[in-house]
């Protein structure tokens, strides 16, 4: 499978961070006292840009914007922990170019200098729509990997949602014990994989879960079951297209 990676030099903004009122995704932040926290954000990306910065509540709040000219379908910051901060897309929707999203970052969560004080984060990738990336080349095999589990899943996730009948509760109830059961991964999946592989049937059974307590509204089955199947049909054919190949022509 041919791939196109490329890895930019490290932007470093040092950032001395002051309290402003701003507006997260919908509503508005309230405003708090003022806290003077420098953060350094380094950026091994070039079309995750960040828009904005700031310090509220002991939480970082950064807003970042798709600068490039392709849907962003997942992005990874390095913070303290081990797993890093990562965003996945697949489920509801591409970045698409000249848009904006936020994450909230508790400060806690993050790397501190022990002899300047400042917190640090890194944006570590952007993976795109194609298959391609910016950014750290380990990241981005972990997270096409993660793609090829969740179509792993995706057959059989289909073929349990297909016996659900929205009139009949029981079917609903035997939706929600089917997926359970699918939880274990195949051995035969890499690691990343089984990481996606799980994460798509457990998406599958919280649907179900909601479902069932739905039960006595026929129509809100159905809206559920649709949403599900579209989530599915979409993490199939990323997977599909990443093992194909077509990512790269």
């Amino acid at each position: 499978m041919k791939g196109r990676m490329w890895i930019s030099s490290a932007t470093v903004l040092t950032l001395g961070i002051g309290l402003m009122a701003m507006t997260l995704h919908f509503g508005r932040a309230p405003k708090a006292s003022k806290q003077e926290v420098p953060v350094t954000i380094t950026n091994e990306t070039e079309s995750l840009q960040v828009a904005s910065s700031t310090i509220e509540k002991n939480r970082l709040i950064l807003t970042l914007k798709n600068a490039g000219d392709r849907q962003i379908i997942a992005y990874r910051c390095d913070s303290k922990g081990k797993e890093g901060l990562t965003g996945d897309s697949t489920t509801m929707g591409e970045l698409a170019p000249g848009s904006q999203f936020s994450i909230l970052v508790p400060l806690a969560q993050l790397e501190q200098d022990a002899k300047t004080g400042l917190y640090k984060l890194n944006i570590a990738m952007a993976f795109f729509e194609d298959g391609t990336a910016e950014g750290n080349w380990e990241h981005a095999a972990n997270y096409r990997n993660k793609v090829i589990g969740e179509a792993a899943a995706a057959p059989q996730i289909r073929e349990k949602m297909a016996l659900v009948n929205k009139a009949d509760p029981s079917t609903v109830k035997k939706l929600s014990e089917d997926l359970k059961a699918l939880f274990t991964p195949p051995q035969k999946l890499s690691r990343w994989q089984q990481i996606g592989y799980e994460g798509a049937m457990i998406r599958a059974y919280g649907q179900a879960q909601i479902m069932l307590r739905e039960q006595q509204s026929p129509d809100k089955i159905e809206k559920r079951i649709i949403e599900l199947r579209k989530i599915t049909e979409r993490q199939a054919t990323l997977g599909r297209n990443l093992v194909e190949g077509r990512q790269s022509q």
